[in-house]
């Protein structure tokens, strides 16, 4: 299993035995969690907002691993002063994320890892019937699942998951934020309702603090509505602007053969966990990579799109093309964290945007 993630089960366990020992041990506690018991739907309702066996479970998921990776995570790379390897512990949760969400891709996979979970037994697995029903038939499709295409099927499958992609990118933003000196970085990913006595503020994914300064980042993902009215009722509120932070289409890239995403390849993490390594642009020119880019036609008279090398390379036309050394050096490219709205807070870094159009999506 996971280590951390195994310790944070410990850590759960033992939660339940300090309850467990008090509730026998001592009548005033044992008397308020009866109490916590008495006051029914609404601590039904409460427990709910912790894991639910429905559409509600993917962003539990996602807070659980966000907290673990930057909340205790930030604490550990302080306190061990390893700040390098622990950009680096990030790069292989999102890839470990970008992996996990193929199960929406590929029904054979998609199958294997529903019944996994069936047979784990896990408590509250499925507690709505309609849910169930979308479940079972996502279970069952043998279609790439998008959301555009299948709605909630695809929803059954992809709320298995802490929102892969989606969270793939928050920590994206946040490794660019860090590395990029942007200034001291408040992740808010777990506390994105601000409440007052009246009323409740929805807070941006980040703020940032520098020299006297400081300002949210809201981080934009493909379309979402509402983002712009709450950023709005936000700054009005508390006088703090935010600045709108746009994952470039460099990342996460789709491979149109193989429909598996481009991972961050390994000399792109060692390169940005490297923090004598002055990065002055988006992307480097690679080809040894892992899981180097190529962009460009796989035959003569298709239209230019992004693949896996080794997916691209079984093409004659490809091979044939890249035996240029200047084709080769425009088309095989990796990419580093960028982040596009916020030159004015980085005006030291110059972007060089990847020519060609939209990479393929999560869709």
């Amino acid at each position: 299993m996971n280590e951390p993630l195994k310790r944070l089960q410990a850590c759960v366990s033992h939660l339940l035995e300090v309850d467990a020992f008090f509730n026998t041990e001592d009548a005033l506690y044992k008397d308020y969690r009866r109490r916590l018991v008495e006051l029914k739907e609404i601590y039904d309702s409460f427990s709910k907002a912790m894991y639910e066996g429905n559409f509600g479970r993917q962003m539990q998921l996602a807070d659980l691993l966000t907290y673990m990776i930057i909340s205790r995570g930030s604490i550990w790379a302080v306190d061990s002063g390893d700040l390098s390897n622990y950009m680096r512990i990030v790069f292989f949760t999102i890839n470990q994320l970008l992996l996990q969400e193929h199960i929406t891709a590929f029904p054979d996979q998609r199958k294997k890892f529903m019944n996994h979970l069936e047979e784990r037994k896990l408590h509250f697995f499925i507690e709505d019937e309609k849910y169930r029903q979308y479940y079972e038939e996502a279970k069952k499709s043998q279609n790439h699942l998008t959301y555009r295409e299948h709605k909630r099927v695809y929803w059954a499958a992809d709320h298995l998951l802490p929102k892969s992609v989606g969270t793939a990118i928050e920590l994206a933003v946040f490794l660019y934020l860090i590395r990029n000196k942007v200034g001291y970085v408040i992740p808010l990913l777990l506390q994105q309702r601000l409440l007052a006595l009246k009323d409740h503020l929805i807070a941006p994914d980040f703020l940032v603090a520098k020299r006297g300064r400081i300002f949210g980042i809201e981080v934009e993902q493909a379309a979402r509505t509402g983002k712009t009215r709450q950023s709005n009722a936000f700054m009005a509120e508390t006088g703090i602007p935010v600045l709108t932070a746009s994952i470039l289409d460099t990342f996460p890239l789709r491979c149109y053969e193989c429909r598996r995403w481009i991972l961050y390849c390994d000399n792109i993490i060692d390169k940005f966990c490297d923090l004598a390594h002055k990065i002055e642009s988006d992307q480097i020119t690679c080809d040894s990579c892992n899981q180097v880019v190529y962009y460009g036609r796989l035959k003569k008279g298709d239209d230019e799109y992004h693949y896996h090398l080794e997916c691209a390379q079984r093409y004659r036309y490809v091979r044939e093309l890249l035996e240029d050394e200047k084709q080769s050096r425009k088309r095989l490219v990796a990419y580093f964290p960028s982040v596009g709205g916020l030159e004015r807070v980085v005006p030291s870094l110059r972007k060089s945007r990847p020519a060609g159009p939209s990479p393929a999506s999560s869709t």
